[in-house]
C-alpha cells in the first residue's frame, strides 16, 4: 500500500510541476516550484534506494531536513505575496519567521539537554530527528495558519492561486503535525504505520487539490476571502488593517533608528 501511494504521489508531483511550468506559474511561485521539484527528485531517490539500508536511512534524514528548509523559503515567498502591499506587517512576519526558526531548534535542544541531565536513556538518532522535525513543523504550521487567518479576516484582494497556495500548505502542515504527534505517542507498530499512511494520504490529497485548481486563470481574478466571509465589516476591517500596518511600520522604523544611534 505504501509503495503504491508513494508512486502515485511522485506521478502527481511530476504532472503538477509540468503544468506549472507550461502555464508559466513557476516564475511567479519559484520557491513553491523548487520545493515540489526537490520532493520529486528525493522521492525518486528514496524509491530506488534499498530499503532498510544505512544509505536509505541517511538519505531520508538529509532530504527531509533540506525539505524543511525549503518550506521556510516557501513561507517567505507566501508572505511576500500576501503582505506585498503592507510592508509593516510583512517585516513583522519575517521577524516572526526567524524567531520561530530559532525556537524550533532551541526547544528540542533543551529537551535533549534535560534528558541528559536526568540521566535518562539516550534518544535514538531517529527519535532525535523527529523531535527537531516536529518542532519545525509545529512552528511552520502556526505561521501558515496565521497567514490563512489573516487572509480570512481582512478583506485583502489576492490572486486566487495565492489563496489556494496558502490553503494547501496550511492543510498539509496541520495534518503533518497532528499525525507526527500521534505517531510519536503511539506505542503500537500498527498505529505508527497507520500514521505514516495518513501522512502520505495528506500529501496526496493536497497535490491533487493543487493539480485541479492551480492554473493560469487563477492569476487574473482578484478575490477577497475576508470580504466574502464578512461583507458587512469590510470598511472597518480595512481601517484596522491599515492602522496595524502603520503601527508596525513605525515601531520597526524606531527600532532601526535606535539601533543605528547606538552604533554611532
Amino acid at each position: 500500500m505504501e509503495t503504491k501511494i508513494h508512486v502515485l504521489t511522485l506521478a502527481l508531483t511530476a504532472v503538477l510541476l509540468a503544468r506549472l511550468w507550461m502555464e508559466g506559474l513557476h516564475r511567479s511561485y519559484r520557491a513553491f516550484w523548487a520545493a515540489l521539484a526537490f520532493d520529486l527528485i528525493t522521492g525518486l531517490a528514496l524509491y530506488l534506494a534499498r530499503p532498510n539500508s544505512n544509505s536509505y536511512f541517511y538519505l531520508f534524514l538529509a532530504t527531509t531536513a533540506i525539505g524543511m528548509v525549503l518550506r521556510y523559503l516557501v513561507l517567505r515567498e507566501l508572505c511576500l505575496l500576501v503582505f506585498h502591499d503592507h510592508p509593516g506587517i510583512e517585516a513583522a512576519v519575517r521577524i516572526g519567521a526567524w524567531v520561530s526558526l530559532a525556537l524550533a531548534a532551541a526547544i528540542p535542544l533543551a529537551i535533549l539537554a534535560l534528558a541528559r541531565l536526568k540521566a535518562d536513556a539516550p534518544f535514538p538518532l531517529l527519535d532525535k530527528f523527529f523531535l527537531f522535525y516536529q518542532s519545525a513543523a509545529f512552528f511552520l504550521t502556526i505561521l501558515f495558519t496565521g497567514t490563512v487567518l489573516f487572509v480570512a479576516w481582512f478583506p485583502v484582494p489576492l490572486r486566487r492561486n495565492i489563496v489556494l497556495y496558502c490553503l494547501g500548505f496550511s492543510v498539509k502542515f496541520i495534518g503533518e503535525v497532528a499525525l507526527l504527534l500521534f505517531r510519536n505517542m503511539a506505542s503500537s507498530g500498527d498505529w505508527k504505520q497507520a500514521a505514516s499512511l495518513g501522512l502520505m494520504a495528506v500529501d496526496l490529497t493536497v497535490l491533487a487539490f493543487w493539480l485541479v485548481w492551480l492554473n493560469r486563470s487563477g492569476e487574473q481574478p482578484m478575490v477577497s476571502v475576508g470580504g466574502f466571509l464578512r461583507p458587512d465589516e469590510t470598511g472597518a476591517a480595512i481601517r484596522r488593517l491599515n492602522s496595524l500596518n502603520l503601527a508596525l511600520s513605525r515601531t520597526l522604523r524606531r527600532n532601526r533608528e535606535g539601533g543605528d544611534h547606538l552604533d554611532k
